[in-house]
C-alpha cells in the first residue's frame, strides 16, 4: 500500500509515497449453494517522508470487515458479492500531532475470479474486484494540518484490485492465497 496526499493537504508538500506492505487476512466459509460469510482484516502502519524536510506523516489503519457472500459461476468465471460492516480504526500523525478515530459503517463488494489454468486439485486464477465502504465516527486527539478538528465524520472508500490466486485443495478444504495490487481512496 502506498499513503497519498494532495500537495496542497495542510501546506506540508509532497510525500514520499513508497509502497509497504500491508497484509490482509481472510476467514470464511461457503456451502455447496455459494452461500457464506467471511471476516477480513488488514493492517497499514507506516511513516511517509515530507520530500526536502525532515518531516514526515505517520499513517495507522486497522480495518475489520465481517460480511456475508453469495457466489455465482459462469463458465470458467466466479463472482462473489458481499456486504456487510466495517469497522476500522485511524490514526494520522504530522508535526507530532496525533488524531485519530474509530469508525463504523457499511461495506459493500464484488469480486471476481477468471480460471487461468488447473490440474486435478491445483489450479491458478485471474482475480479483480471493488469495493465501496460508507463509514462514520469522531476524530479526537490535536488537529494536525491533515485533518482539522471539525472535519466532517464522514468517510467514503473506494476500493479497486488486481491480482493473481494459486489455489488447492487438501483434506476437503479449498485453501488458497492471492497476491494482488490494490488502490483504496479513503475521502
Amino acid at each position: 500500500m502506498r499513503a497519498h496526499l494532495n500537495e496542497n493537504v495542510g501546506g506540508l508538500g509532497k510525500l514520499s509515497e513508497e509502497y509497504e506492505l500491508a497484509p490482509r487476512f481472510i476467514v470464511g466459509y461457503e456451502n455447496e449453494c455459494g452461500q457464506g460469510f467471511r471476516v477480513r482484516y488488514w493492517h497499514y502502519g507506516h511513516h511517509s517522508s515530507i520530500l526536502d524536510t525532515p518531516l514526515g506523516v505517520r499513517f495507522e489503519w486497522d480495518v475489520l470487515d465481517f460480511e456475508v457472500t453469495n457466489r455465482f459461476q459462469f463458465a470458467r468465471s466466479d463472482v462473489t458479492l458481499a456486504g456487510g460492516i466495517r469497522v476500522a480504526g485511524t490514526e494520522i500523525t504530522a508535526l507530532n500531532q496525533s488524531i485519530d478515530s474509530d469508525m463504523i459503517g457499511l461495506t459493500m463488494a464484488a469480486d471476481a475470479e477468471t480460471l487461468l489454468c488447473c490440474d486435478c486439485c491445483n489450479y491458478w486464477s485471474f482475480i479483480y474486484g471493488g469495493r465501496l465502504s460508507l463509514l462514520g465516527g469522531d476524530w479526537e486527539g490535536v488537529a494536525n494540518p491533515i485533518v482539522p478538528l471539525g472535519r466532517d465524520d464522514n468517510v467514503v472508500v473506494t476500493e479497486l484490485h488486481i491480482g493473481v490466486e494459486y489455489g488447492c485443495c487438501y483434506c476437503g478444504y479449498d485453501l488458497y492465497t492471492q497476491l494482488k495490487f490494490e488502490m483504496q481512496d479513503w475521502h
